[in-house]
């Protein structure tokens, strides 16, 4: 009976012993069975837009070639029937947009850009509606340089003027608009708006004079702080989009000198700190 009994504890214990070592390793296998779970449940989306060129000038074509697969296995993806393209400007704001249907991941299409558009730095975003459920940072999004060839047919000077009233800085600003010849651009109307510390402060439109000039009055309310004025000038139906620094006024400055050990005596060599 006693042999018995020694001989089933030792099984026992054996059992035990192994279901210690099962569930060991059974967080890990479970973790791997959830995430395998996961994935065919909440399948995602990867996407690249192959673009003709780095780099573009306005009244071009941008063309490009997009694939879309599946996160996991590579393979094209069959989850959306629609890709969603978009040309954004600096301003985050979106200039052009595509709807394009898609066959085993697959599509194609181009952006037509007009001859009046404005240069500077573009992104082109594009996501599926099911790419929307992880949010934008699934999404494909590059930055792309237009350059418009009229930017470098118009060339700016500025002279300030300035002043304080108050705790106010006040600004007037007048700008030139010249060809590369120096000949002013009269009678182009010029629209502007003011921007400091990247804040709109004021916004107006103006017709240069015959030397070509546009006076801005501007009052900046936080003394110090940097900005410039975007000027978009229209010559022959073109607008052409100028960024011109603001100079403002500084806030009084205060300069304080302290000689080491706290007193200066005459005639003897002394080091002097400052504080501004």
């Amino acid at each position: 009976m006693k042999r018995n009994l020694l001989i089933l504890s030792v099984a026992l214990l054996t059992l035990f012993s192994f279901s210690a070592f099962v569930v060991d390793e059974d967080p890990l296998a479970a973790l791997l069975k959830k995430l395998e779970e996961y994935t065919k449940k909440y399948p995602q989306e990867k996407l690249y837009l192959h673009l003709d060129k780095p780099y573009y000038a306005a009244g071009d074509d941008i063309w490009f070639k997009a694939y879309v697969v599946d996160a996991k296995t590579s393979a094209p993806s069959t989850l959306s029937n629609i890709l969603y393209v978009e040309l954004i400007n600096e301003k985050d704001s979106i200039t052009k947009q595509l709807k394009l249907p898609m066959e085993s991941g697959i599509t194609w299409g181009d952006f037509k850009l007009s001859d009046t558009l404005t240069d500077g730095n573009y992104r082109v975003r594009a996501y599926t509606q099911w790419m929307r459920n992880a949010g934008p940072d699934f999404f494909f999004d590059k930055t792309i340089k237009i350059g418009n060839s009229w930017t470098n047919e118009v060339f700016v000077k500025t002279s300030n003027v300035l002043s304080t009233e108050g705790n106010a800085d006040k600004v007037t600003s007048t700008i030139q608009f010249a060809d590369k010849q120096g000949k002013p651009y009269a009678n182009a109307v010029v629209n502007y708006e003011a921007q400091i510390n990247k804040k709109t402060i004021s916004r107006g439109k103006e017709t240069t004079n015959t030397n070509g000039e546009i006076v801005v009055n501007i009052t900046n309310n936080q003394p110090g702080k940097s900005g410039k004025i975007i000027a978009t000038i229209t010559i022959d139906k073109q607008k052409i989009v100028k960024s011109i620094p603001l100079k403002t006024t500084s806030s009084a400055v205060d300069v304080q000198f302290f000689p080491e050990g706290g007193s200066l005596i005459e005639g003897l060599p002394s080091r002097v700190g400052s504080r501004l």
